[in-house]
């Protein structure tokens, strides 16, 4: 009969392994076609379309995370470290910053055609104000804590590290630099309607200029020291961390990831007016999901499943620490949402707490999970396994090490 109830737990162990690697759910794939070029895009990705009224939020594969649908001329859109998301709508003349399901916590009203905002850490939120002719930035009850007026046309601002604020005046041609008194510090004149201003860590700027089909890079001279050309109506352009620029490309209805060399690394086509677009931090995959029999013998190889989900859709590789001082190696690497099966045998008849954690394809770690099992004294191993002890006492010292078990 004990034989019987062995052999029952490790085929059902077995099937345990087997029925959960048939996995998935279904996912909303974006119509647009996604091509990697031969570079790993990290982190998701937040795209604004002003013709498709939405703001959407892709992972790595092109697949929507999330939306906001029905807006009313989306501009621009910024992810909050709350999680909430701001928008600019421009013919509806407000600021919205909404929850993750859609709700709207905050808004500010009566703006003369907002195009772009950005929320500093303090709370203080900064907006462009296109037909107010000004830049203004406001606490969060709405009190105006400072103002830029008399602007030609603006479309862009970014408050800069030393207090200045970088100002696009797309019919005035230029862009400038501006301090707290709004006296005009530096500035780059005779562009070709520019639309969006970026500063960089190493105080060069970026400015992108539609009607050229072009985004330059100048240093604190004015001079040029980098341009992309042959754009077709670019509206926004961010340079990432490892030296690419993010372009979302209004006319040819696409963003394109390219790298310092020229070359186009990423894209996504078929998009609806994108006129903004955000590269998202690379988050952490879930702490791993374990699967699995609570009870046990010993002796008997016990099956596990793994499974975590990477909200970016990167693969994950997991590590497990079995509880009895062993732990696997990282294993191979999975697809996110696949279970990984794993198993294991225990020597000693105690209660075990399993940890597991996940990392993605860049390094990020997963928190730990754990899961507990029993493993039930066997009487006539137990029996047999103290006689042997008995007569040769250096096997349970060996034994020990071997198991690592302190």
């Amino acid at each position: 009969m004990k034989k019987k109830s062995i052999l029952l737990i490790f085929f059902v162990t077995i099937l345990i392994c087997s029925t959960f690697t048939i996995a998935s759910s279904e996912k909303l794939i974006l119509k647009s076609i996604v091509k990697t070029i031969g570079f790993e895009v990290q982190g998701n990705t937040l795209i604004v379309e002003n013709i498709n009224k939405r703001v959407l939020e892709i992972d790595t594969a092109g697949t929507i995370v999330w939306q906001k649908t029905g807006l009313n001329s989306p501009n621009d859109a910024e992810r909050l470290a709350n999680g909430n998301t701001l928008i600019s709508e421009y013919n509806l003349n407000r600021i919205i910053e909404i929850d993750t399901s859609g709700n709207i916590v905050w808004e500010i009203t009566n703006i003369a055609g907002p195009q772009d905002v950005e929320r500093f850490d303090n709370g203080n939120t900064l907006i462009t104000e296109t037909l107010g002719s000004r830049v203004f930035e406001i606490d969060n009850f709405g009190n105006i804590i400072w103002e830029k007026t008399g602007l030609f046309w603006p479309t862009d601002a970014e408050r800069v590290d030393n207090g200045n604020t970088l100002i696009v005046e797309s019919l005035g041609q230029r862009v400038i630099e501006v301090d707290n008194e709004g006296s005009v510090l530096w500035q780059v004149t005779n562009l070709t309607n520019p639309v969006d201003v970026e500063r960089l860590h190493d105080g060069n700027t970026l400015i992108t200029e539609a009607n050229l089909g072009r985004i330059i890079e100048v240093d604190s001279w004015g001079y040029i020291v980098r341009e992309i050309t042959g754009l077709d109506s670019p509206w926004d352009a961010e340079r990432l961390s490892n030296g690419d620029t993010l372009i979302a490309e209004y006319a040819n209805e696409r963003i394109i990831q390219i790298a310092p060399d020229d070359e186009i690394v990423w894209e996504i086509t078929g998009l609806q007016g994108p006129v903004d677009v955000e590269k998202l931090p690379n988050l952490p995959p879930s702490a791993p999901e374990i699967t699995g029999p609570t009870v046990g013998s010993m002796l008997i190889p016990l099956y596990f499943n793994f499974t975590s989900t990477d909200p970016n859709a990167d693969r994950v590789t997991y590590q497990v620490k079995w509880g009895d001082g062993t732990e696997n190696n990282w294993s191979p690497w999975q697809n996110s949402g696949e279970p990984y099966c794993e198993n294991h045998t225990w020597y000693v008849p105690i209660n075990y707490t399993i940890l597991a954690r996940a990392k993605d394809d860049y390094g990020a770690e997963s928190d730990y999970s754990t899961f507990e099992i029993i493993i039930p004294r066997n009487k006539v191993f137990v029996g047999w396994y103290e006689r042997l002890i008995g007569k040769f006492p250096i096997l349970s010292h060996l034994i020990r090490n071997f198991l690592s078990i302190r």
